[in-house]
């Protein structure tokens, strides 16, 4: 068994990008089936596999991943008691004295939030265009198949409920799917802050969303102000009411997208 999924990671990580769209799908599917989640540097390595064939959301998740740690790391600084709950800390101070774990748990829920694209990468970054209201429907699925294999790999706890919940309004009342629980407490701070990261980089992004023109920060953060307390938290938009808080995560945002740019597109010239 072991045999044939260190073959599998060999087929995926060689694999031309052009080919990618049509098996990746099956492959990270199957994959799901064999693997266990006692080995744990096999499953991600597997995720990390599925993320990096498909360089647009190879790019998205890397840069949602820092915006979420980012974004809790600033909650847990001034609001501490705000996260009570969060992965099952029964206090403010417990929130603080677990910073570094709850960080990190932030930023692989950025991380694979997005793992369910697999299954529908015909209708992402194809076309010069808005997508079309039948794509979009098909992308839907997303959240909801990438919590499926997330749960197949042993991360049902954390990851796969970020990936379930990250598109549902904060209020329960829009957003997909519309047909799932309320988000449960141990993990709802984190899915608060990842879904603000995921807005705030596909409307910033200047480089690669060839279909939408990007959005000034200021113009983004109007829209998050305007929609905290339905599609937001509001706990989290508030973190933008400091000035300087705004101002660094803008520089840091648009350094951080050119580095991971050139890392992703340029990580098979540097191996050579």
């Amino acid at each position: 068994m072991e045999q044939v999924r260190r073959s599998a990671y060999q087929y995926l990580e060689q694999m031309p990008a052009s080919q990618y769209p049509r098996v990746v799908n099956s492959a990270a599917w199957e994959l799901s089936k064999i693997s266990t989640s006692s080995d744990e540097t096999a499953n991600r390595r597997m995720l990390g596999s599925i993320l990096a064939g498909h360089k647009p959301t190879y790019v998205h998740s890397l840069m949602v991943a820092e915006l979420t740690r980012a974004l809790l790391h600033r909650q847990i600084e001034t609001r501490p008691e705000t996260l009570v709950g969060l992965l099952g800390c029964r206090s403010a101070a417990e929130v603080q004295a677990r910073r570094e774990e709850l960080c990190q748990t932030a930023y692989e829920c950025g991380l694979y939030h997005d793992l369910g694209k697999c299954a529908v990468l015909m209708y992402i970054d194809n076309n010069a265009r808005r997508l079309l209201d039948e794509e979009f429907f098909c992308i839907q699925s997303h959240p909801r198949t990438g919590a499926d294999i997330l749960n197949r790999m042993g991360c049902g706890r954390t990851l796969a409920l970020a990936a379930l919940y990250h598109h549902c309004y904060y209020n329960g009342k829009g957003g997909y799917p519309n047909d799932v629980p309320s988000c449960p407490p141990e993990i709802k701070g984190i899915v608060d802050a990842l879904s603000v990261a995921d807005s705030l980089d596909a409307a910033t992004d200047n480089i690669g969303r060839c279909y939408n023109l990007a959005k000034p920060f200021r113009t983004l953060l109007e829209e998050l102000r305007a929609q905290s307390g339905t599609r937001y938290a509001p706990n989290v938009v508030a973190l933008f009411e400091d000035e300087r808080f705004c101002q660094q995560l803008a520089e840091n945002t648009d350094a951080e997208r050119k580095r991971v740019y050139l890392q992703v597109y340029h990580a098979g010239r540097e191996e050579k």
